[in-house]
């Protein structure tokens, strides 16, 4: 690894930071506590500290793009490890409007390159200028999708939030195998009607071997392969790219057709995700109040 390279790739660490700690921060001022009355002006104050430290480290990590020799962008291959990518370039976009001076004109004389960068890792989601706009809260249960394969760049980042994504200690017993929507489709219950058309579906199995005690078996190789599921869908949702999780139940007359055709290794099926380009969003369901949802003990 070049000295060039470990400039950019500590620039993004230290990007990265700050946007986690910009969302950890307002996610903490959304639920300060019972009985807990938010200081107006503490909160402000934090805001603009925390989205200056943002767009400061958004700059540094810019000019360490194009200080690099060779350029990032002429390299072949990943110009920094790419699940960081997923939390730094859509951020950056949504901070764009609250550029300093100083920034917006070094934000110009690199507009080129920039737009190469974001072009790269799958520029497709539209985010809003407001800087309290959550991953989370855009995400949708995509069931409708165009025929458009997925970029490279997009399977890079999705299979990056997977290989990240937390294990039970650390045991990585999951197997992703990827196929069509058409040759699963009919298959699983959960997926009638519409999984058929999903360009591509991932089948996550459990090796149980790696679970010793009987009380895990019961329930940990699901709960990795949520987890699992949810950084997939994550990323994805950064790429532009709609997802929905697939309920693995698998039809009864069709448990020795799946078995044949992905799971010779008698391994656990815990689930599955489609993935493809959105052909329709749907609208965000209503959800409970949060006073439902949360209980102060």
């Amino acid at each position: 690894m070049t000295d060039d390279y470990q400039v950019v790739c500590q620039a993004a660490d230290d990007f990265c930071a700050k946007v986690r700690r910009y969302d950890c921060n307002r996610r903490a001022e959304e639920m300060p506590g019972p009985n807990v009355v938010p200081d107006r002006d503490r909160v402000a104050a934090s805001r603009a500290d925390d989205t200056s430290a943002i767009l400061m480290a958004y700059a540094q990590l810019v000019e360490a793009i194009e200080n690099a020799s060779p350029p990032m962008a002429e390299r072949d291959g990943p110009f920094f490890p790419p699940f960081r990518r997923t939390w730094a370039l859509p951020f950056a976009r949504r901070a764009g409007p609250a550029m300093t001076d100083a920034y917006q004109r070094r934000y110009e004389d690199h507009r080129r390159r920039k737009e190469e960068l974001l072009t790269e890792v799958g520029e497709r989601l539209a985010w809003g200028d407001d800087l309290d706009v959550k991953l989370i809260h855009v995400r949708r249960s995509v069931r409708v999708f165009t025929s458009v394969p997925l970029a490279p760049s997009a399977w890079e980042m999705i299979c990056a939030a997977a290989q990240d994504a937390p294990q039970s200690c650390n045991r990585q017993a999951l197997k992703l195998k990827v196929v069509t929507g058409t040759v699963v489709g009919e298959l699983l219950a959960g997926g009638e009607g519409w999984l058929s058309g999903a360009p591509t579906v991932v089948l996550i199995f459990a090796d149980m071997g790696a679970y010793k005690s009987p009380v895990e078996r019961d329930y940990m190789p699901r709960l990795d392969a949520g987890v699992m599921m949810m950084a997939i869908v994550q990323a994805a949702t950064v790429c532009g790219v709609g997802s929905c999780i697939v309920n693995p139940h698998i039809r009864q007359s069709s448990v020795n057709a799946f078995t044949e055709a992905f799971n010779l290794e008698c391994r656990l099926f815990c689930g599955a995700v489609a993935l493809g380009y959105a052909a329709i969003i749907p609208d965000c369901p209503e959800k409970k109040p949060l006073e439902e949802l949360v209980e102060w003990l």
